[in-house]
């Protein structure tokens, strides 16, 4: 039955209109079928998540990630493979195996992540935990306690009633001021200085994103940050706070294994190429970012190594049936993204004015484990694009691909399609549609926390991805045209 419905879905390519001339239908097929029949997305994601793991812009891992889609590019046969060197940081950062829990009055173990960039403990570290001072006076009868010590920290915003609650409010008042200085910074100055171990603040939720400290693109590798603070889930938390209302002496142990190397460290994204036949140097792009943030749990899966793996398998499945296209299909896998677009804006920055007219168009997977199911564009791309994933719509009904057309594309953005469109060539996000992914889970309960790993992400869904990219990419590198770009205004004389 399974074979029935695919040969089904293939015969309907015959009836495609070629307004645009695209692809040849037979290649057409033939790429259908090598990514409904032969996909390797899953051993792509797999390998990615479980060998190498979460890949921080500028880390080890982030450099193995460059490297390990350079080879898998190479292995297809795509031409020059290269790294794109687009900037240097001054620290790397690594972060080894990590844990943190408590130990008395029970035991539980702790989710939680450190700022990626920020001071990690010397090995395990064990300490009691004591309540947040609020005052000088409080701050005074602890300072026997201090060293070694854990301050339960409470987030700005976040106040406990007796009964554990949240509450609002918190705000220092004038009286609680000493000259200038906050009366909160003479007292973290003092708790530094009194030698405790470390902070303990609440994620304010069941999740726990990573995100990295100010500055962190201009470290000294000689004055590096020493104060450490870990955030736990609100459970936990929560759980530290209760044995202390209690009168529990509460021990927690801690080992944030937070590795600094003095750099310049190079950073690059990895690019490669299928050839155009007829207009090698005007350029159908498919990409996504290979960084990822590295908080302890993740393994980067959706963030991005569904798009990730999405693009290698699209340039797998290319090259496995010998497309020929008219254009250069170029792969790009970014770094820097979580930062700020960092990679993509520097490589399109490199290009020249006339680089930057013979692209084509620029798709970004960064969706998590969806299907690529909506592209957002101009009226005047709207029929291209049509035609250019109609076969993909017909072979994978339940999962279609709409074209919605509006009068203006905004300029910005989330991800790095934007980098594209800020200087005028058509970038594109891909709409994801589906269940979002496994036991229920959405993307916002994986993004940048630490439950970004294979468990929720669904493998089906990255078949069409990766097959869509494919049929794509082949049929706008056939077209007769490049993608219509947006008309821009002429300044007034």
């Amino acid at each position: 039955m399974k074979r029935r419905l695919i040969l089904s879905g293939l015969c309907l390519l015959s009836i495609v209109s070629t307004t645009f001339a695209q692809g040849d239908t037979d290649v057409v097929k033939q790429i259908i079928n090598e990514g409904k029949t032969n996909n390797q997305v899953w051993e792509h994601l797999t390998d990615l998540s479980t060998n190498i793991g979460p890949r921080l812009t500028g880390s080890t891992a982030g450099a193995q990630a460059n490297l390990w889609a350079a080879n898998k590019l190479r292995s297809f046969g795509l031409k020059n493979v290269h790294l794109h060197k687009w900037g240097e940081i001054p620290v790397r950062f690594d972060r080894g195996p990590s844990h943190a829990k408590m130990i008395a009055p029970v035991e539980r173990d702790f989710e939680f992540t450190t700022n990626s960039w920020s001071a990690g403990t010397d090995g395990t570290v064990r300490g009691i935990v004591l309540p947040e001072p609020k005052t000088l006076e409080e701050l005074n009868a602890l300072k026997d306690k201090l060293p070694g010590a854990w301050i339960l920290k409470e987030s700005r915003g976040r106040r406990l009633g007796p009964s554990g609650r949240r509450r609002r409010g918190g705000g220092e008042s004038e009286s609680e001021q000493t000259g200038e200085k906050p009366l909160s910074l003479i007292i973290a100055e003092r708790l530094s200085a009194g030698g405790v171990a470390g902070s303990i603040v609440s994620s304010g939720s069941e999740i726990v994103q990573t995100s990295a400290i100010r500055n962190w693109r201009s470290l000294d590798f000689n004055d590096l940050p020493t104060d450490v603070s870990i955030t736990v889930r609100e459970s936990d938390f929560d759980a530290i706070k209760a044995n202390l209302d209690s009168g529990e002496t509460v021990e927690v142990e801690v080992n944030a294994n937070n590795q600094f190397l003095e750099g310049p460290i190079p950073v690059y994204n990895t690019i490669g190429e299928i050839p155009g036949t007829e207009f090698p140097d005007e350029v159908v792009v498919i990409s996504a970012h290979i960084d990822s943030w590295d908080g302890p749990g993740s393994s980067g899966t959706q963030d991005n190594g569904t798009g990730s793996c999405v693009t290698i398998e699209a340039a797998r499945i290319l090259a496995a049936v010998g497309a020929k296209p008219r254009r250069t299909i170029r792969f790009c896998l970014w770094t820097g993204e979580e930062q700020g677009l960092l990679g993509s804006r520097a490589y399109v920055e490199s290009l020249s004015d006339e680089e930057r007219a013979k692209i084509s168009v620029c798709f970004v997977d960064d969706g998590g484990t969806n299907y690529q199911g909506a592209i957002t564009c101009l009226e005047s791309q709207r029929e291209i694009f049509e035609e250019a994933t109609a076969a993909v719509t017909q072979s994978f009904p339940d999962m279609p691909v709409k074209i919605i057309a509006v009068d203006k594309i905004p300029r910005g953005g989330a991800s790095d399609h934007a980098s594209f469109i800020e200087v005028g060539i058509p970038g594109f996000f891909w709409r994801e549609d589906g269940m979002g992914g496994r036991e229920g889970k959405n993307y916002r309960f994986v993004w940048h926390t630490q439950n970004d790993t294979l468990r929720y992400a669904v493998p089906g869904y990255l078949v069409q991805s990766s097959t869509n990219s494919a049929v794509t990419a082949y049929n706008l590198a056939m077209a007769d045209s490049l993608v219509p770009r947006e008309k821009t205004e002429e300044p007034q004389k």
